[in-house]
């Protein structure tokens, strides 16, 4: 059976316009990780071609990137999670 997918936002809300997530039960595979503004926008995409059994993964706004909520789409070829971002 395969671990369920687990999203960790350390520190929410998110100071300094650096999102830190700890990501496990992606052990092995491909990890996407796609930050939306509340418009839709895509913030900030990373790609982790091989995740280890813990990852930690951090995303960085651009100056241009307002406070407020983002969602975050963690996602490996099997399973998906979405969480909620708060920017300030």
């Amino acid at each position: 059976p395969e671990t369920p997918l687990q999203v960790t936002v350390l520190g929410n809300p998110v100071q300094q316009r650096e999102v830190v997530v700890a990501v496990t039960g992606a052990g092995g595979k491909a990890l996407t990780l796609q930050l939306y503004d509340a418009t839709g926008r895509l913030a900030v995409a990373r790609q982790v071609p091989q995740a280890g059994t813990s990852e930690e993964v951090r995303l960085r706004l651009s100056s241009a990137d307002t406070a407020g909520v983002y969602l975050l789409r963690v996602s490996t070829p099997a399973q998906q999670q979405t969480v909620r971002v708060k920017v300030e």
